[in-house]
């Protein structure tokens, strides 16, 4: 498996159980998949450990950005992930590619950050969860009927696993 495979599969499943715990991780993923989304198609055919590194400053910078500027930080990365959950729903449901999906992305980015500020907690619990399912479920290059059945149950998983947490610290007041 590839080096980049192991970070993207390590890093959904990060999101999946402590996207909310770790914000900061959240934002820092979003970052690494904005990176790796704009590098690969900007580099692709040269050097794929350059792909790989500008991801990496891309999610390092969205980490260090979510601690020092946590609001704006957080609506970023709320309309990052949004943009990539519906990009994602799109490329599951057989869309074709268009100039017509950046603008479902875009949109799709608005409403989840306007969400994420919102309604934090929940907000980032199922946004956290959602990019992690479609993270390890396009990683491990899925049929799209497993696909749908694997994101559906790890999504759940993340809800309930970080909901769970969010119950926990609620009562224990921390």
């Amino acid at each position: 498996m590839a080096p980049e495979s192991v970070i993207q599969i390590v890093a959904g499943t990060a999101l999946l159980c402590l996207g909310r715990r770790l914000f900061w991780l959240f934002v820092g993923v979003v970052g690494f998949l904005a990176g790796m989304e704009i590098a690969g198609t900007l580099f692709r055919a040269r050097d794929p450990s350059l792909v790989l590194t500008i991801a990496l400053v891309a999610g390092a910078v969205g980490a260090v950005l979510a601690i020092v500027v946590q609001k704006i930080a957080i609506a970023l990365a709320g309309f990052g992930a949004g943009a990539y959950v519906v990009g994602a729903l799109l490329r599951h449901a057989g869309a074709p590619p268009a100039g017509w999906i950046w603008i479902a992305c875009i949109v799709g980015g608005i409403i989840a950050a306007v969400l994420i500020l919102s309604v934090f907690d929940w907000a980032l619990i199922g946004l956290s969860s959602l990019s992690g399912a479609f993270l390890v479920t396009d990683t491990l290059r899925l049929r799209s009927a497993t696909a749908t059945l694997v994101v559906l149950g790890l999504t759940i998983a993340g809800v309930l696993i970080q909901g769970r947490r969010r119950r926990q610290s609620s009562s224990t007041g921390s």
